[in-house]
């Protein structure tokens, strides 16, 4: 089995499904997966939820990689 991604121990449910997914989507994009989980786990202040907004304002940014309901 491939090493251990950094951060995947933040994540709480459906971890070997989440993991799986973070390496194929890195394999197609041709980066390292590791690259995609420190930039999922800094931009949800190490929670690494999927409902995590950047501020209190309903329009704020939202998700792992903070997508912004206007982008």
């Amino acid at each position: 089995m491939d090493a251990a991604l950094d951060y995947q121990h933040l994540v709480v449910k459906n971890q070997a499904e989440f993991i799986q997914k973070v390496r194929k989507i890195s394999a197609n994009l041709g980066i390292n997966p590791n690259w995609l989980m420190i930039v999922m786990a800094g931009e949800t202040g190490f929670t690494m939820s999927p409902s995590k907004r950047s501020g209190d304002n309903p329009d704020a940014a939202v998700g792992l990689i903070q997508f912004v309901g206007t982008t």
